[in-house]
């Protein structure tokens, strides 16, 4: 994945210090991009939203986290509609009960009939 990571900020901390730092944002990319991979639908709000903080993060120290961002934003984006679809069906399943008792009323009077 490209990236141009740049540890400007790090150069103020001693050496051992800014390398240590450097390498544990890259280790941190490789995680991040790891976890996206497994992300499914049905995961949490919040640890999409987790994710998402730590790639700003990353982005901020130079790592190109555009691809790793775009699965986040699409699995939100997923779980939006899934949710609306999830009220929908309720709604419709509440309607399909309520006529229930109607139905069964119908197909009584067409035995009585026959």
């Amino acid at each position: 994945m490209p990236k141009q990571p740049h540890f400007c900020s790090f150069d103020e901390s001693k050496e051992d210090k800014a390398d240590g730092l450097a390498i544990g944002y890259m280790v941190t990319f490789a995680n991040m991009a790891e976890s996206i991979s497994r992300l499914q639908v049905a995961d949490p709000t919040n640890l999409i939203d987790s994710i998402s903080e730590t790639l700003s993060d990353l982005e901020l120290h130079g790592s190109d986290v555009g691809l790793l961002r775009s699965r986040p934003n699409e699995l939100l984006l997923k779980k939006g509609c899934h949710h609306q679809l999830e009220l929908e069906f309720q709604r419709l399943h509440k309607a399909i009960t309520e006529l229930n008792p109607e139905k069964t009323e119908i197909d009584e009077t067409i035995q009585e009939i026959d």
